[in-house]
């Protein structure tokens, strides 16, 4: 290569067309490259954590599952067939995702569970009753099929309902005020003045 042909002077007006080119393009048209695919992975991720929640972390927190967690991991039947310690599946299979009705009264819920010794399914119900949530159906399927039942009142039907006592000398919200029948005094008792 001979550099004696080189015109240095071209060169240099070459390299500050292009710096001041580089300068009106903006920062976007000249970082496009690297921050497009920044941002669609970003946007992935945080999608992916927020449908992971939605599907699962919001299901195992619910107040139906948990106490029924507490129950499973103390039923001796179920540790003998799952060993111990007995969780809940973290990423389940789409066969065994969770899935949760949960209305103002009532929330049932399906799940899967595992233990060092295999994976078994959950399905719980419960009711709201005086403010708390009652369990009336918990039963787990093992591997092999075997359904195991740890809670049943009733089965899906109405859960025994008892009104709550009303509490003596409480009325009742936007009752009627009670009516006093009292006859009118008389002045024969009085003496006179």
């Amino acid at each position: 290569m001979n550099f004696d042909k080189i015109d240095l002077e071209a060169l240099q007006r070459d390299l500050e067309e292009f710096a001041r080119e580089q300068r009106e393009r903006g920062w976007f048209r000249r970082n496009w490259r690297w921050f497009v695919p920044t941002m669609v992975l970003t946007v992935l991720v945080v999608g992916g954590a927020a449908l992971y929640w939605a599907l699962f972390i919001r299901i195992y927190s619910l107040e139906v599952c948990q106490s029924a967690m507490q129950t499973i991991c103390a039923d001796k039947e179920l540790q003998e067939a799952l060993g111990q310690p007995i969780e809940t599946v973290k990423w389940p299979s789409r066969s065994a995702a969770p899935s949760a009705r949960i209305e103002e009264s009532e929330a049932d819920v399906l799940w899967s569970i595992e233990g060092p010794k295999g994976r078994a399914k959950v399905h719980a119900f419960a009711r709201r009753m005086m403010g708390k949530w009652e369990t009336t159906v918990l039963d787990v399927t093992l591997p092999n099929g075997k359904k195991v039942l740890l809670n049943e009142v009733g089965g899906n039907e109405a859960a025994p309902f008892t009104a709550p006592k009303a509490e003596p000398n409480k009325p009742e919200a936007n009752a009627p005020p009670p009516e006093i029948n009292l006859p009118a005094p008389s002045d024969e008792g009085r003496g006179k003045q």
